[in-house]
């Protein structure tokens, strides 16, 4: 075959790229799926030290929902100190800005 071959043949470009849905996190309906969750994270292994208990976990993921975080997300920019749930200052931060403040 020769590049005359390929003259007849046309390219046509998009006008744009098309955009790339933005992924939803899962929505934990039940304290049943919140728990079974929980159990599968601390199975795995994958958690910080400090996520050493079912109860530790959930905490975690239900205050992770409340600020519109997925669970994975949570239990590894939350965590646990003196009874209550704390955030890294990263975390604080990118909330303040998706916030629009």
């Amino acid at each position: 075959m020769t590049d005359s071959d390929y003259d007849h043949v046309e390219v046509s470009k998009p006008n744009s790229i098309p955009a790339i849905p933005r992924v939803q996190p899962t929505a934990m309906v039940s304290f049943d799926e919140i728990r079974r969750q929980a159990n599968i994270a601390i199975e795995a292994g994958f958690l910080p030290d400090t996520l050493d208990t079912p109860g530790k976990v959930i905490a975690v993921m239900l205050m992770g929902r409340e600020l519109g975080l997925p669970p994975m997300r949570s239990v590894n920019v939350l965590f646990p100190v003196h009874g209550r749930v704390e955030s890294d200052a990263k975390t604080m931060l990118s909330l303040v800005y998706q916030s629009g403040l």
